[in-house]
């Protein structure tokens, strides 16, 4: 997967990039292990379905409870 940027702790990603790549569980571990702060762009909003289905966002899960989650506007 390609970061669009690194700074330190924080890595940006977009959505598109991040999703269509074949990433794992492990793989989502692995950045919250290396990296405090994660950007995430061009997230659809939930209710952009299309007649194929759900929009791609609602496969994204949140992840164990143990990793903090936050949103900013």
């Amino acid at each position: 997967m390609s970061a669009r940027a690194v700074r330190g702790d924080l890595v940006w990603f977009g959505f598109d990039a991040l999703n269509e790549s074949a990433t794992t569980v492990p793989d989502y571990l692995a950045l919250a292990e290396r990296f405090g702060t994660l950007v995430l762009d061009g997230v659809p909003p939930p209710t952009a379905c299309t007649p194929e289905g759900p929009p791609a966002v609602s496969r994204v899960s949140p992840g164990p409870p143990d990793l903090p989650m936050q949103r900013v506007a």
